[in-house]
């Protein structure tokens, strides 16, 4: 959180994993469980919670993008 502050990411900090989290209107997203390298390697299975969306709006992924059927 002290790095996103100082690096003037937009928005407030937002719990992402939990049931309900508002995920607009911000770019500082925090989860409560398990740490970075458990979030990258999660798999599809074992994700937290909006995780899909989290990295949608963190990338700026256009919805015409968003979950591709290859």
């Amino acid at each position: 959180m002290f790095n996103m502050h100082y690096t003037k990411f937009p928005g407030t900090p937002v719990i992402f994993n939990v049931d309900g989290a508002v995920l607009t209107g911000t770019n500082q997203f925090f989860t409560t469980v398990g740490g970075h390298l458990d979030f990258l390697n999660a798999a599809a299975d074992t994700k937290p919670l909006n995780t899909d969306a989290v990295l949608n709006i963190a990338f700026a992924i256009p919805p015409e993008n968003q979950n591709p059927k290859f």
